[in-house]
């Protein structure tokens, strides 16, 4: 990937990739819309319909000027339509037969689920893999099938300027193919490659074909792998083999167990693996060059952030280049590892020196915040997996988790976990009560709308604020359009997933409050409670009710119905009281918290600022508690949302620990909170009211107050902040540089030291993000200001 352009930026504008299903990867039985993949960059268009690989759909994009987040909009979709139909022909001789792949086989037969595993998927490049195809005899009889017996996959890679397409195949068990030569061939428009094997072939043996597509003509390559350089700073002795990967189209860096002097697995992992890397470019140019670090056994695969720092005089700083999260811990064949894809930028003739780093439980003083990608192949034997989002603050096990294309399930919140809370034993795993939802509205067979087109934008994957963008469509017909925004924040006290989601309505839908073997009722957001007898819910002034759960209740009854929200934002949903009813094996458990800090409603042309809320018990035990679920709702005379209406509106997930004994964190305010006001909905309160952020800028605009977001205007801010608890997320936008410091004016001269920086290609600017412990604090004010600028760095 060669540029001309003298600036060195860390990342281009249309050096990005989406991957997606054009339709609902789940569906029901009356659904017969085609699969289709389909692969978008700044350069091409590409799409697969897994049931004709004779023919691929293809385009070279011209500048359309749109960035990674504006093509995932529904009015920048049609930039994927009119793609080009391609012939694709993948044939293998054996023998004196020649067989051609006809389709791909389901992933899932007993379900009829999709036909494609996803390895990983993210910001750079996607790897997809289309499973048991179907290959048949070219010279059969009219009337006769033919099909080799072979276990057989195509996988694809596709990177910004090119995409390699590969075919893996092997015999059925028990089959041997005897002597003679194999030939396998792949052919797509003009590129074409063909590789020649010699038996006998036995079913143990896969053999692999890589077919590799230029999309850019100037795409180049280093001049061998052997001009990067990988080397363990904590044990220098110790390199790392690189080599060029057709399969994965990459230099690939095998990072294999890497010696560490720091303890592993679950327990509080304050260090980091730091790798040098140096990378020679001989070339005249300046040259972008695709990576992947491989790493098999991470210190905890469960929280982690890759990040690469850049040499900056004598120091290294993180560099706003971008690179993605994908991990395993599922495929046994492999064990756990982290594949972190990215693009670095190097200049000609020079000695490029920069670091990839692993963050674990903490960044610093407080614990990291991650959103990965994480992949299920390997799950529930191969049969279910599509896309899972992974998010964690620390690694001592998730602490929220979005099956956004409901691969698993039928809703988009699954695993929802805490943050330093311990029954028996420290820095492991938690739990909080399974599930909530987003949008969950029903056709008139009383089915839900399933999620589908999920494009998802990786624009921060931490580790101080992650941002991960999610556009989709739900239903078969695209009845509503979703989008939605989730962070998680680096901190020392408890989990908080921050989302907010936008739905617009393109037809009639139905919304009522019924309860059935498929529906939960209808509702913007469902919170799946726990078995208890209280439901607290409040506003910014307070408690607002604490509704006691009748005692005689029939599972999918609604006790309360769209009960208005009153009284000043933020209104909150709690669980203080809440229980588990079945063996947690000795996890730390917590409660769960709703935060809701803002909601708009445009139904019918009448906008309405508050939401209603509907409680209901979902599932019954036998001493008479139930499970509980609150439902965000509407109007109780609305039943059906039509064309142009519009719900928006912002929630904070948090899970809080029920009594000071079980939070081992070092947050000194939250433990006498704790101390003070055990299982208490006062918590929920605390965290509405004191993060209700008011921040006073001179310098630039306020874009958001939690998290707070900042696009400067000067080259010194001036930021007050009033109240504050944790450690709040701030975030400046608008960079020249990535040579800012904030400082903290009580204590002049010392600059905050851990932070994340991130690019943005299509303003050529920086964004800097920092956490910020305010508790105890009423009032703070920082200075953020621009240090002297490095002429050619990065």
């Amino acid at each position: 990937m060669c540029d001309s352009n003298s600036d060195l930026l860390p990342a281009r504008r249309r050096d990005y990739t989406h991957s997606y299903w054009k339709n609902c990867w789940r569906r029901y039985p009356d659904d017969h819309s085609p699969d289709i993949l389909c692969f978008e960059s700044g350069y091409y268009g590409l799409s697969f319909n897994t049931a004709d690989l004779t023919t691929v759909q293809y385009k070279v994009m011209e500048d359309d000027e749109l960035s990674y987040t504006d093509v995932m909009s529904f009015d920048n979709r049609g930039r994927m339509d009119g793609l080009d139909a391609l012939d694709f022909v993948v044939k293998v001789v054996i023998g004196c037969r020649t067989y051609r792949a006809k389709s791909a086989g389901l992933v899932n037969k007993d379900t009829g689920l999709c036909h494609g595993r996803l390895w990983e998927a993210g910001r750079i490049a996607q790897h997809y893999e289309l499973v048991g195809i179907v290959l048949e005899d070219t010279e059969k009889e009219e009337g006769e099938t033919i099909l080799l017996k072979c276990d057989a996959s195509i996988y694809v890679v596709a990177w910004p300027q090119e995409f390699a397409i590969s075919i893996s195949i092997q015999p059925l068990e028990g089959q041997t193919w005897e002597d003679g030569e194999a030939v396998i061939s792949l052919t797509l428009g003009d590129w074409t490659t063909q590789e020649l094997f010699s038996g006998p072939w036995e079913s143990n043996e896969s053999k692999e074909v890589t077919l590799t597509c230029n999309v850019v003509e100037s795409y180049s390559l280093l001049t061998s792998a052997e001009s990067i350089k990988v080397v363990n700073k904590g044990t220098p002795t110790e390199s790392f083999d690189v080599s060029y990967s057709k399969h994965f189209s990459c230099y690939v860096v095998d990072i294999k167990n890497p010696t560490r002097k720091f303890a592993v697995g679950y327990t509080d992992i304050r260090d980091a693996d730091i790798l040098s890397v140096q990378i020679d470019n001989n070339s005249d140019r300046n040259m972008y060059v695709p990576i992947m670090f491989f790493m098999r056994g991470p210190a905890n695969p469960t929280g982690l952030v890759p990040m690469i720092w850049v040499e900056d005089g004598d120091e290294y700083v993180p560099s706003g280049i971008p690179i993605q999260t994908c991990k395993n811990w599922h495929y046994k064949e492999m064990g756990n590892y982290l594949r972190a894809y990215t693009i670095i930028p190097t200049k000609p003739g020079l000695e490029n020196n920069f670091e990839f780093r692993v963050y674990y439980g903490f960044y610093g003083p407080l614990c990291s915040a991650s959103h990965a990608n994480l992949s299920l192949v390997g799950y529930n034997n191969n049969n279910l997996v599509g896309r899972w989002e992974q998010l964690a603050v620390g690694c001592f096990g998730e602490t929220f988790c979005i099956d956004i294309e409901m691969c698993l399930t039928s809703q988009t919140v699954t695993d929802i976990r805490a943050l330093m809370v311990c029954d028996k034993n420290k820095w492991g795993w938690t739990n909080a009560g399974w599930g909530a939802d987003w949008l969950c509205v029903y056709d008139d067979m009383g089915r839900k709308l399933l999620l589908g087109g999920v494009k998802v934008g990786y624009l921060s994957q931490g580790p101080c604020l992650t941002e991960v963008k999610y556009v989709a469509h739900y239903g078969s017909c695209a009845e509503v359009h979703m989008d939605a925004t989730v962070h998680t924040l680096r901190t020392n006290d408890y989990a908080r997933t921050i989302q907010k989601i936008r739905y617009d309505f393109n037809t009639r839908v139905n919304f009522k409050d019924e309860h059935s073997s498929t529906s939960h009722g209808s509702c913007f957001y469902r919170v799946g409670g726990c078995a208890g007898w209280e439901v607290a819910l409040g506003n910014g002034d307070g408690m607002l009710k604490n509704i006691e759960v009748p005692e005689k209740l029939q599972v999918g009854e609604f006790f309360v119905s769209r009960m208005k929200m009153t009284g000043p934002a933020p209104w909150w949903i709690a669980f203080p009281e809440s229980d588990f009813k079945s063996d947690q094996k000795g996890l730390g458990i917590a409660w769960k918290c709703l935060i809701i800090r803002s909601f708009k409603s445009e139904i019918d042309g009448v906008i309405r600022l508050a939401p209603k809320i509907t409680l209901y018990a979902r599932q019954g035990h036998e001493d008479g508690t139930f499970y509980v679920d609150a439902l965000i709702s509407t109007n109780g005379d609305i039943f059906a949302l039509s064309e142009g209406d519009n719900i928006t509106f912002d929630v904070e997930f948090v899970t809080f620990p029920y009594t000071a004994e079980s939070y081992y964190g070092d947050n000194a305010a939250f433990l006498k909170h704790l101390q003070e006001c055990p299982k208490s909905w006062k918590t929920s309160l605390r965290e509405a009211t004191e993060n209700k952020i008011v921040a006073h800028v001179d310098g630039g605009d306020v874009i958001s107050t939690y998290p707070l977001i900042i696009s400067i205007t000067a080259s010194i801010v001036k930021l007050e902040i009033i109240r504050g608890v944790g450690a709040l997320p701030v975030r400046f936008e608008n960079l020249i540089s990535k040579r800012y410091e904030l400082v903290d004016d009580l204590q002049p001269g010392t600059t905050i030291q851990w932070y994340e920086t991130s690019f943005r290609p299509e303003s050529k600017t920086y964004q800097m993000a920092f956490n910020l412990l305010l508790d105890d604090r009423d009032k703070s004010s920082w200075t953020f200001l621009m240090q002297d600028v490095i002429s050619g760095t990065v």
